[in-house]
């Protein structure tokens, strides 16, 4: 739980509590820190900031795959032939659905 102590929460008569944290786990909360801003924003909280100190990457390999000897070529062959008119546009299967 990430919370400096700093109160971030304001009863209607004045009183403040400390009403929000930031739950992270053990590995991340030793790398990061929480702070209390000074303005609400129009609400009763005080907005909070947490901040881990960890650079994210991106390793997932986002390239399309298609498997062309499961392709129908010579249905590919015949539909690539057809001027595009709006009903077949509007009639066309999802590649999903021909799979």
């Amino acid at each position: 739980m990430l919370n400096n102590g700093q109160p971030t929460y304001t009863h209607h008569n004045g009183t403040r509590s400390h009403l929000d944290l930031s739950t992270v786990c053990h590995t991340l909360g030793v790398k990061g820190y929480w702070k209390v801003l000074d303005d609400t924003f129009g609400s009763d909280h005080f907005a909070t900031v947490t901040h881990i100190n960890e650079h994210l990457t991106d390793n997932t390999d986002h390239t399309q795959k298609f498997i062309l000897s499961k392709a129908d070529w010579k249905s590919f062959k015949n539909n690539a032939r057809k001027p595009v008119v709006a009903n077949l546009i509007s009639e066309s299967n999802s590649v999903t659905q021909n799979a």
